[in-house]
């Protein structure tokens, strides 16, 4: 098996932005529901203090309540940073991960494409760190075998 390991200066990595946008756009979207349920989660637990407070029958302008609520905005800027943090994460990992998808289709795409104008087949390399190299020993295997098979005819 052959891999392609040359590396090119510039490096398109969105090969095929509809569809890997739109993994982006799925790794976000779970990373929003759980981001959501967590803050839901969070807001519930200073809401129970604050209850519990005010069942003790603290004053309203007590330490008790003022350190809740800050620590209730302590707590919400940590959470949107590591939101906005995770978020970039999963977009550039989204990316990364999707042009390992992508990029073999698109190769393989564009030699098929190659050997109809060409009119002749050649072998089909993909590179290293790339999702489905089966599909080119496959494909390479069957490419031996039909000219193997060719030349017995002639």
């Amino acid at each position: 098996m052959k891999v392609v390991t040359k590396k090119d200066d510039r490096k398109n990595y969105l090969i095929n932005p509809a569809f890997q946008l739109s993994i982006v756009g799925i790794f976000i979207g779970i990373s929003l529901i759980v981001n959501l349920i967590y803050f839901y989660s969070m807001n519930i637990s200073f809401e129970e203090f604050l209850t519990l407070g005010k069942q003790l029958g603290l004053p309203k302008n007590s330490q008790f309540f003022k350190f809740i609520g800050h620590q209730k905005n302590q707590f919400t800027n940590i959470f949107l940073t590591t939101s906005l943090l995770s978020s970039l994460i999963l977009i550039i990992f989204g990316i990364l991960l999707s042009h390992k998808i992508a990029g073999p289709v698109y190769r393989m795409t564009e030699d098929l494409k190659t050997m109809i104008k060409d009119k002749k087949i050649k072998e089909v390399h993909f590179r290293r760190g790339d999702f489905f190299i089966e599909l080119t020993e496959t494909f390479n295997k069957f490419l031996h075998s039909y000219k193997k098979d060719k030349n017995k005819e002639d």
